[in-house]
């Protein structure tokens, strides 16, 4: 399916969808201009979008949603918020799947087919990276200022500045999208969220005490200057998350590299004592099985991944293997 295509199907889709009442309407969109959202891209029924996980497998766009809201081993039986921000190539093909019961974004104009409480954030949209280098040349470094992927550096500049108030996600995307495009590289993320409601949520809990849960992924990367930004960019939302929103400690699940007893992109520097899991297929599942049973319906749970990510027209369905029992005693530390 041809860009062009893929534009006409966004139209059909539409930028805000009504459906009845204002609690009803959901958001489908480009970035912001500072007047209107452009197009959104929609992913093609055909496609599957993917993360790649440190060991080199993938983790596919349906596959990180199974294992999160239907398959009864890993899935969370209840939760009130889902915030999902993306840092890969084709990471706007994720929007169907973690958006729509039945994955296909086309449908998400039908508000039977959307799955409650979803707020879905991607560095770009279905198709795009090819070639494309949203680097800065010549500005390598630990401080990844050599960026792979801006975007989310400009949403977590605009979500840690919540002095005035928490950041609500509709306004962080606008502000977010709207600095990404003036960087004239190409980037140009999506944006999703189930209803007008959910374009209010904010990554503070509802309640005091409740069981929220962060997972944040990234992989170890070879090359140093990206290497180094996916390790900062976990870094800075898991402070941003205990700093500005109070989350605990305990409940951001760090999922890097190869996990404890890895290095950073150095080489020689230890992993920080705070990473729980390998960045891969069995991380998560360990991840998910040590804290699913605490995630409540006033819970939020919110995911922030930075990775290489790619697409393929063929389905790969898979199916769920459960790893052994032994994963439930694996977990490196109890969570409350």
């Amino acid at each position: 399916m041809n860009r062009a295509t893929l534009k006409g199907a966004a139209v059909v889709v539409g930028l805000l969808t009504l459906a009845g009442t204002a609690a009803a309407q959901h958001t489908r969109a480009g970035p912001w201009n500072g007047a209107a959202y452009a197009a959104p891209i929609v992913e093609p029924n055909t496609a599957r979008s993917y993360i790649l996980a440190n060991d080199g497998g993938r983790i596919y766009d349906h596959y990180l949603t199974e294992l999160m809201f239907t398959n009864p081993a890993t899935r969370f039986t209840a939760y009130n918020h889902a915030i999902f921000t993306i840092e890969a190539c084709h990471s706007g093909g994720f929007i169907g799947d973690l958006g729509a019961i039945d994955g296909r974004e086309g449908n998400l104009n039908v508000a039977a087919n959307r799955r409650s409480g979803i707020v879905v954030n991607t560095s770009v949209e279905y198709g795009q990276c090819g070639g494309a280098s949203f680097f800065d040349p010549g500005t390598a470094g630990a401080g990844y200022n050599d960026a792979f992927s801006h975007f989310p550096h400009d949403w977590q500049d605009r979500i840690v500045n919540n002095g005035a108030g928490d950041v609500q996600m509709e306004s962080a995307f606008r502000g977010a999208s709207q600095a990404t495009v003036a960087r004239g590289n190409g980037q140009v993320p999506q944006y999703y969220a189930e209803s007008a409601l959910a374009n209010t949520f904010t990554l503070r809990s509802l309640l005091p005490g409740t069981h929220d849960y962060a997972y944040l992924f990234a992989v170890k990367e070879a090359n140093a200057n990206q290497g180094w930004e996916f390790f900062r960019d976990i870094e800075r939302q898991r402070n941003i998350l205990i700093n500005n929103y109070g989350w605990d400690d305990q409940h951001i699940i760090v999922m890097y590299g190869a996990g404890p007893g890895d290095t950073l992109p150095d080489n020689a520097t230890a992993v920080p004592a705070w990473v729980d899991y390998a960045a891969t297929e069995q991380g998560l599942i360990q991840g998910l099985l040590a804290t699913r049973q605490n995630v409540g319906s006033f819970s939020k749970v919110h995911w922030f991944s930075t990775s290489h990510g790619d697409s393929t027209m063929i389905p790969t369905p898979g199916t769920l293997s459960l790893l052994a029992a032994s994963l439930l005693v694996g977990a490196r530390r109890r969570r409350r």
